[in-house]
């Protein structure tokens, strides 16, 4: 699904390799997903304060689930 590999490739510092490795899917598939991604976010992913933005709201989601 897009949330886990939009979060997964931030939290892995934007490393495609890494983050195909931890998802256990193939470099162009991520590459796909992020291609896909990066238009329904409407976002550049090289912005850092874009980053941190989503960063920030995935961990506000995170810990809105613990509390559930």
């Amino acid at each position: 699904d897009y949330y886990t590999v939009l979060r997964t490739y931030l939290e892995q510092g934007l490393s495609q390799t890494k983050t195909s490795e931890v998802l256990y899917i193939h470099r162009t598939t991520l590459f796909n997903y992020l291609k896909e991604i990066q238009e329904i976010v409407d976002a550049d992913l090289d912005d850092a304060d874009a980053r941190l933005r989503m960063l920030s709201s995935f961990e506000i989601m995170r810990m809105e689930e613990k509390e559930k």
